[in-house]
Parts: C-alpha cells; structure tokens; sequence
C-alpha cells in the first residue's frame, strides 16, 4: 500500500472540522435553493417569451423584432438548464455531508465531497466557456457597431 492510500485511511475528522462542514453545508443548501428558484425563473421567463411568439404568429401584423422572444426563449431556457447542474450538485453536496455527520459515515462524505468536486468542475469549465464567448463576441460587436456607422 503506499503512503497517500496509508494517509487516505488514516484521516480522521475533529470535531472543529465537522462544524465547519456543518456550516458550509447549510450555505450550500441556501444557494442550491436559490439556484434552484433561479432555474425556475429562467425557465418561466423562456416559456413566457416563447409563448409570446407563439401568439404573435398567429397576428396579421406580427412584428419583425418578434424572432428576438425565439432566441430570448431559447437562450433563458440554455441558460436555465446550465444553473440546473450546479444547484443540483451543491444540493447533493449539503445532504449527503448532513448524511455523514449524522451517521460517521466515510461512503457519505466521499459522495458529498465528489459532487462538490463536480460543482467545482462544472463551475470552471462554465467559466472557461463564458470567457471565450466573450473574446469572441465582444470582437464581433465592436465591428458590427462600427460597420452599422455608431
């Protein structure tokens, strides 16, 4: 066996440490409650826009701006479903870390710690695409408004 696995199996927890993650899993559990409202948010806000154009198909005089409540729909709906993945992890991660200090139990708490990994993980591959989305947007824009004469 080598050390890390020797280190792994030794690891115990002090009580300081179980209300530390005691605490950090009641604020996990606040904001998966408040990612989860903002996916249901998002997602209302997507039905309503795409119900709006549905409804404005069916006027004579619809409006040219009305394919922007199609992408507006689309989008709130791409974004809800992008928030829905780390509310559920951080949700994940605050009970089955109560699961583990309730029952000492080290399955739970490496359950827990795995999808707080995968917040993490979904977190920084988020913000790597948003970063990215903005160097090439934003270089976009700037030659659209220009071209346009603003």
């Amino acid at each position: 066996m080598n050390d890390l696995a020797q280190n792994a199996q030794a690891l115990e927890v002090t009580e300081t440490a179980k209300k530390y993650l005691k605490t950090t899993s009641d604020w996990t559990r606040f904001f998966s409650i408040m990612g989860f409202i903002a996916v249901g948010f998002l997602g209302l806000i997507s039905i309503v826009a795409l119900l709006t154009l549905l409804v404005l198909s069916f006027v004579d005089d619809m409006p040219e701006e009305a394919y922007l409540f199609f992408i507006g729909g689309i989008i709130y709906l791409i974004l809800a479903v992008a928030m829905l993945f780390p509310a559920l992890y951080l949700s994940r991660f605050s009970q089955k870390t109560n699961a583990a200090l309730l029952s000492n139990n080290a399955n739970e708490i490496e359950t827990a710690f795995k999808n707080l990994k995968s917040y993490w993980k979904f977190t920084g591959v988020m913000t790597i695409v948003v970063i990215a989305l903005n160097i090439i947007v934003m270089p976009l824009l700037f030659i659209a408004a220009i071209m346009n004469g603003v």
